[in-house]
C-alpha cells in the first residue's frame, strides 16, 4: 500500500512539473505577442514623427524646422498656428527693412509661421508684443530670425538685411492709415486726406531714400523682397525667402504658413473700396509723382542686382493703366 501511495506521489509532482512548464510556456509566448504587438505600434508612431520632422542635412550649419502639423486618422495633413521660441544657435543679425505700411508686420507673421523662429524689433510695440510677437522687444542679438526696422540710421547694425518694398501708392496711403487708425483701423476720409496731404512729401523721401541708401552704403548681403510679389506668389517667395535666411524649411512648413498667412494686424477693406480710397488721396500731380519715384527706385535696384524690377504691382496698373518699364 505504502507502495502505491509513493507512486502516486511522484505522479502528482511530475503533473505539477509538466503543468508549470507548460503554463510558463504559454505566458512566456503570450508575452511576446504582446511585446511584438506594442514594438510595431512604437515604431508606426516614430516614423509618424519622422515624417513630421526635417531631416538635417549632413555637416551642415542650417537650421532645420520641425514641421508645425499633425496627422489625422486618415492621414490628412492638418496646419497649427507656432508656438514660437528664441534660436537655441546664434542667427546672423538680419535687419527686416522697410518703409513703414510696407506689409513689415504681416510679413514678420509669415516667417514666424514658416519657421517657428521669433522676430524682434528696433522699437517696442506692446500691442504687438502681446498679440503674436513675444519677442517684439527683445534686445539679445542673433536669438530671433529677422529684426524690424524703418530707418537708416539702424541699417549698419546688421549683419544682412532683407529690404521689404512694396508699391508707394499702397505703401504710403498705409502709413497714412496707420498715422490716424494703429494698425488694423481706417480713419474716415476727410481725415485720410489731412494726414496724407501732410505727410506726402517727406514720406515720398523716405521711400526713395530707404533703398536708395542701402544700396549705396551697406555692404552686407542685401535680398529685394516684394510686397506684392508675396500677395500674388507666396509659396515661392517664401521659398526664395527661406533660402536667404539660411534655414532648411521643409515644402509642408511652406503650405502650412500659407494656410495660416493671416495675421492678427491686417486692415480689412475690398479691393474697389481701397482703389476708390487711392484716387481720393492721390491728385494727378501726387500719381505722376509717385510714378516717377517707382522708375527711379527700379533703376537703382536693376544697377546693384543686375535683374529687372517691376514696383508699381497691381496697383499703379489700376491707378494709371499699362506701364512700360
Amino acid at each position: 500500500m505504502l507502495k502505491v501511495w509513493k507512486v502516486a506521489g511522484n505522479c502528482a509532482i511530475l503533473m505539477f512539473l509538466v503543468m508549470t512548464v507548460l503554463v510558463y510556456m504559454f505566458c512566456l509566448n503570450k508575452g511576446l505577442i504582446n511585446y511584438g504587438f506594442k514594438y510595431n505600434q512604437l515604431n508606426s508612431t516614430l516614423t509618424l514623427i519622422k515624417n513630421d520632422v526635417a531631416e538635417p542635412s549632413a555637416k551642415s550649419d542650417t537650421p532645420t524646422v520641425a514641421l508645425n502639423i499633425t496627422k489625422s486618422e486618415n492621414n490628412s495633413t492638418q496646419c497649427k498656428h507656432r508656438q514660437v521660441k528664441l534660436s537655441e544657435r546664434r542667427l546672423p543679425l538680419t535687419g527686416l527693412l522697410s518703409f513703414p505700411g510696407s506689409g513689415n508686420t504681416w510679413t514678420r507673421h509669415l516667417i514666424q509661421q514658416m519657421t517657428g523662429i521669433g522676430t524682434s524689433s528696433v522699437y517696442c510695440d506692446s500691442s504687438l508684443r502681446s498679440n503674436g510677437f513675444p519677442f517684439e522687444c527683445n534686445r539679445v542679438p542673433g536669438k530671433t530670425i529677422v529684426v524690424k526696422a524703418h530707418e537708416l540710421k539702424y541699417v549698419f547694425k546688421f549683419e544682412k538685411i532683407v529690404l521689404l518694398v512694396r508699391n508707394p501708392y499702397d505703401a504710403l496711403l498705409s502709413y497714412a492709415m496707420f498715422s490716424k487708425g494703429g494698425h488694423t483701423r481706417i480713419p474716415n476720409n476727410k481725415t485720410l486726406i489731412q494726414a496724407s496731404n501732410k505727410m506726402f512729401n517727406h514720406s515720398l523721401r523716405w521711400f526713395f531714400n530707404l533703398p536708395n541708401r542701402t544700396c549705396s552704403t551697406f555692404h552686407g548681403l542685401v535680398y529685394i523682397l516684394q510686397y506684392d510679389l508675396l500677395k500674388s506668389d507666396l509659396r515661392t517667395e517664401l521659398g526664395k525667402l527661406a533660402q536667404f535666411l539660411n534655414i532648411s524649411v521643409p515644402q509642408a512648413a511652406i503650405d502650412c504658413t500659407v494656410y495660416l498667412q493671416e495675421g492678427n494686424f491686417h486692415r480689412k477693406s475690398n479691393a474697389e473700396d481701397h482703389l476708390r480710397m487711392l484716387r481720393t488721396v492721390y491728385d494727378d500731380k501726387k500719381l505722376e509723382q509717385l510714378r516717377i519715384v517707382v522708375r527711379k527706385t527700379e533703376s537703382i535696384l536693376e544697377k546693384r542686382f543686375n535683374k529687372k524690377f517691376y514696383l508699381g504691382g497691381d496697383t499703379e496698373s489700376a491707378l494709371l493703366g499699362k506701364v512700360n518699364t
